[in-house]
């Protein structure tokens, strides 16, 4: 699981980092005593180091996964896609359509 890529929202984390950072920078307007204000520091230079590193990382192209399923028709081994509603027939009916539409690409079950 360590090599596993991810997809993640970086503008997400770009947000948590900067509103910890506000809220880092009213805790220093808090703090009393040198060694609360180096603490607070560190954690302000962190929060900037988190925002640099999502700043930073490669845009990856993909394509949001879009869910639908597969509709029994009338006839065995007849399916429409519930998403862009395109029919399909399968020769074999007891083996189950594609797990995804091979028209709009929607991932079906």
């Amino acid at each position: 699981m360590a090599n596993e890529k991810r997809l993640i929202y970086a503008d997400d984390i770009v947000k948590v980092a900067e509103h910890a950072y506000h809220e880092w920078n009213l805790a220093m307007a808090a703090a009393d005593g040198q060694r609360q204000i180096n603490h607070v520091y560190k954690m302000k230079e962190l929060c900037k180091a988190v925002k640099a590193v999502a700043d930073a990382a490669p845009t990856v192209d993909a394509v949001e996964v879009v869910h639908g399923r597969w509709i029994r028709g009338e006839y065995e081994g007849e399916y429409t896609c519930s998403v862009c509603g395109m029919e399909y027939c399968d020769a074999d009916p007891s083996e189950k359509p594609y797990n995804y539409c091979p028209k709009c690409g929607s991932k079906n079950e």
